[in-house]
């Protein structure tokens, strides 16, 4: 999922996944009121059985715990990051790579056609939000966040999502021009091709939001 071959397919196909448009109010319900609902569950539970885990239980300061909600929330909101169409568990199980009938296990074709899954958590939210759980990803199952990825990293996925936009833009003036091509030819090769140079200022704006 992390690999160079990977994430630029993978920011371009999550940069289509947030240009979708539901019938869903655009109110954000994560990470905030998600955070919010927890927190009110955590606060009603009861260990009877286990006195250990009960007194453990007590020693959580639920003040502190919110105060540091609402802090975190007043700083994520100066990124102004827009609303989209969140996946908003985009762990390496939910990415996968379809294969032709009778492929081989042992050789599977990387470049087949790349998808998501999973849509239970989806939902409009926060980019920022979408991106920066998708990086805590890397981690993994094993919680190793040394995996988290570098500014350079980063910058590899932030370049494709953007070029993304480029693509689509393209794609829009070549077809305006009456120009024919094999769709998926042209798709491949888009993806594959290094994206043009990216405003150093959207970079950081959309680090901003993911960080």
């Amino acid at each position: 999922m992390c690999s160079e071959r990977m994430v630029p397919r993978i920011a371009r196909q999550l940069r289509r996944f947030h240009g979708i448009q539901v019938e869903l109010p655009r109110q954000p319900h994560a990470p905030w009121g998600v955070i919010s609902e927890w927190m009110t569950k955590a606060q009603q539970l009861q260990f009877d059985d286990d006195p250990v885990k009960q007194a453990a239980y007590k020693q959580i300061d639920f003040a502190a715990l919110e105060a540091d909600i609402q802090e975190t929330r007043q700083v994520c909101a100066l990124s102004h990051s827009p609303v989209v169409f969140g996946h908003c568990d985009l762990l390496s199980g939910n990415i996968l790579i379809l294969q032709q009938p009778g492929f081989d296990p042992a050789a599977p074709d990387l470049d087949g056609p790349l998808i998501f899954i999973d849509y239970e958590y989806g939902g409009y939210t926060h980019r920022g939000f979408d991106v920066g759980n998708h990086f805590t990803e890397y981690a993994g199952f094993e919680g190793d966040y040394a995996r988290y990825p570098t500014k350079q990293q980063q910058e590899l996925f932030f370049r494709h999502y953007l070029a993304q936009d480029q693509q689509q833009v393209a794609a829009a003036t070549t077809a305006a021009a009456g120009a024919s091509h094999d769709s998926t030819a042209a798709a491949a090769a888009a993806a594959a091709a290094e994206p043009a140079p990216v405003d150093p200022e959207l970079l950081d704006a959309l680090s901003a939001e993911a960080n």
